[in-house]
């Protein structure tokens, strides 16, 4: 099951019907096994599918949530789950929201302004962002030992990066190591959860 959202809760677990219920028969073709675990039609998370636990497995192991979207749609949903869904910015927007209010912004800096309901929280992160950035990365390059660097040597990467390599690798690493198919190897666990740390510290800064 590819993808940050969804990887890291994969369905079926959890969803056994209580005991003494009637059983659904499974959805899989030519399967009459009784049904226990619920799986999404699509990535709406609104309809769902009974399978039995074989197939709620192969269920997992083809699920997709970012079919059918777009690269556009796919990096504004891990950009959302990134920040628990609150508003964000790519980098290059960093400058531009900060010369829309500089005068005042410096106002602020320099203690003539009071900030009492907090109106400058905005500025204040993005300027932190850029900070950030600039620690990072030298010459359009990962600084050697900090996060982007890191997370590059986890998904054995190398810079420069498209975008299209990183999700292509992505997608290959999160089948390898998602813990459906690697149950009670906490070695695996601990390196999807990497993985998909590192993903989220390069989709930000890699090129299209």
């Amino acid at each position: 099951m590819n993808g940050r959202r969804h990887s890291s809760s994969p369905f079926g677990r959890g969803q056994q019907q209580q005991p003494g219920v009637t059983a659904h028969t499974c959805a899989w073709p030519g399967c009459h096994e009784p049904a226990e675990h619920k799986a999404p039609r699509d990535r709406t998370l609104r309809d769902y599918d009974w399978y039995c636990l074989e197939h709620v497995r192969q269920f997992n192991r083809n699920w997709n949530y970012y079919a059918q979207m777009n690269e556009d749609e796919v990096e504004a949903s891990v950009r959302a789950d990134t920040t628990w869904q609150r508003p964000s910015w790519k980098l290059g927007h960093i400058h531009r929201n900060l010369e829309n209010s500089t005068a005042a912004y410096r106002a602020f800096r320099a203690g003539r302004v009071r900030d009492t309901f907090r109106f400058f929280d905005e500025e204040t992160d993005a300027h932190a962002r850029e900070q950030r950035y600039n620690r990072e990365y030298a010459n359009g390059r990962p600084q050697r030992g900090s996060d982007p660097d890191k997370a590059l040597r986890v998904m054995d990467l190398e810079w420069p990066l498209t975008k299209e390599a990183l999700k292509a690798r992505y997608k290959e690493l999160v089948k390898r190591y998602h813990p459906d198919l690697n149950p009670g190897d906490k070695a695996a666990e601990d390196k999807f959860k990497a993985v998909n740390q590192a993903y989220r510290t390069l989709l930000g800064s890699v090129s299209a």
